[in-house]
């Protein structure tokens, strides 16, 4: 599996998590700035933050971080649990046989 626009970045080289965790904070980074730098936010109309806010926001970040880690690590095991075949033992359950 590739990165698109990246060659040879697969995920057993070392290059695909760099890049990732970089453009990652890269966006934080301009999120952070969106919200605080006064020309930026008054051209958003973008009010600061409280603590109360942050509050809510981390822990769903984290929660979505975590959902993406576990999604992109066991997707086959999801989809194979979704679309279960049912097993042999349960096939012929409740009939004659």
């Amino acid at each position: 599996m590739q990165v698109i626009g990246f060659e040879g970045a697969s995920r057993a080289q070392w290059r695909r998590p760099v890049l990732t965790t970089l453009f990652g904070l890269t966006l934080l980074g301009l999120f952070i700035l969106t919200l605080y730098a006064p020309v930026v936010r008054s051209f958003f109309d973008f009010v600061p933050l409280g603590v109360d806010e942050w509050s809510i926001v981390i822990p769903f970040v984290l929660l979505a971080m975590a959902g993406q880690y576990v999604i992109s690590h066991y997707w086959r095991n999801i989809i194979a649990w979704i679309i279960k075949q049912p097993e042999e033992q349960e096939l012929t359950r409740g009939r004659a046989a």
